[in-house]
């Protein structure tokens, strides 16, 4: 394919020195362009961060072999489990199940209040984790990227001392079991992010939708990034702060990295009038081929 000029820009600095931001508005073919820009580059081997595996199956079939695809995840994992010794072991509903051994512990006239803030605490532990809270006082050793009161403030609602007490605890129990080699999804990254492991060294790290990631994705970032750094995102899609994404995240970058910016504008996916309706928001979209519609319907239809 022939690379528009914002593309071609991006490629011209393929052997630079400097460390990329690339704002890709919607379907303005970042894949494509990360393609082409790792084939351009003479800085290798490349370590490709990703958020699922759908994107990595995808990502693996398309670029070099001299280039190394992994989701967030799945490099967590592997620095942890190096880290412990351990054969890790995966429990999806680790916090539940440390939740419900708490709850077995006490009297059972006791356990009706815990049984009703039940998901409120689980939702809690996992935002803790996304954001880079631990308890105070404990693991002094660890990086702590936030404080009780700024993780309670993230939170929808803040919580009362019991419910605060409840996620301390699952929360506490949570970390010495991910150093027996008991994890879930979320320690993949919350325990290398903040507790230690040695991280692969790569002379240059390329970053996919990085507007979504979260304050333990960006500890992780911190210690991969001693070589360059191309991250990709849009910061229009920024819509992850439920789960725990930072707001302003690619701002952050942009400061920690001190990058070059780059533009992706014009979609390939959308026509001239889809374009054209979220002036709005996002004055400086654009658009590959003319056409297209938009109708704004007066109710919901089946």
């Amino acid at each position: 394919m022939t690379p528009t000029d914002e593309q071609s820009h991006i490629l011209s600095l393929a052997n630079s020195q400097d460390n990329l931001l690339i704002s890709a508005l919607a379907g303005s073919g970042k894949t494509s362009t990360l393609e082409m820009f790792e084939r351009a580059t003479k800085t290798k081997p490349v370590l490709y961060l990703v958020f699922n595996k759908r994107n990595a199956k995808e990502a693996e079939s398309r670029m070099l072999f001299t280039t190394t695809v992994r989701t967030f995840n799945s490099l967590g994992h592997r620095i942890w489990a190096k880290a412990t010794g351990k054969n890790l072991s995966l429990s999806p509903k680790k916090s539940q199940e440390i939740l419900r051994g708490i709850i077995n512990e006490v009297p059972k006239r006791d356990q009706g209040p815990i049984w009703d803030v039940f998901w409120d605490v689980v939702q809690g532990v996992g935002m803790a984790k996304a954001l880079g809270y631990i308890p105070e006082g404990k693991y002094e050793h660890a990086k702590r990227l936030c404080s009780q009161g700024e993780f309670h403030a993230s939170l929808d609602e803040s919580p009362d001392d019991f419910v605060s007490d409840l996620i301390d605890a699952v929360l506490t129990k949570s970390i010495r079991l991910a150093y027996e080699g008991n994890i879930d999804y979320n320690d993949q990254i919350y325990m290398p992010a903040l507790f230690g492991g040695t991280y692969p060294q790569f002379p240059l790290v390329m970053v996919d939708e990085s507007q979504d990631l979260s304050p333990v994705n960006h500890a992780m970032l911190d210690k991969l990034g001693k070589g360059r750094l191309c991250a990709v995102g849009d910061p229009w899609q920024n819509i992850y702060g439920f789960r725990g994404a930072k707001s302003g995240g690619m701002a952050s970058i942009a400061d920690r990295f001190r990058t070059t910016s780059c533009d992706l504008s014009i979609s390939f996916r959308c026509p001239s009038e889809i374009v054209k309706h979220v002036h709005w928001r996002v004055p400086h979209f654009k658009w590959m081929k003319e056409g297209g519609s938009v109708e704004v319907l007066d109710k919901l239809q089946n």
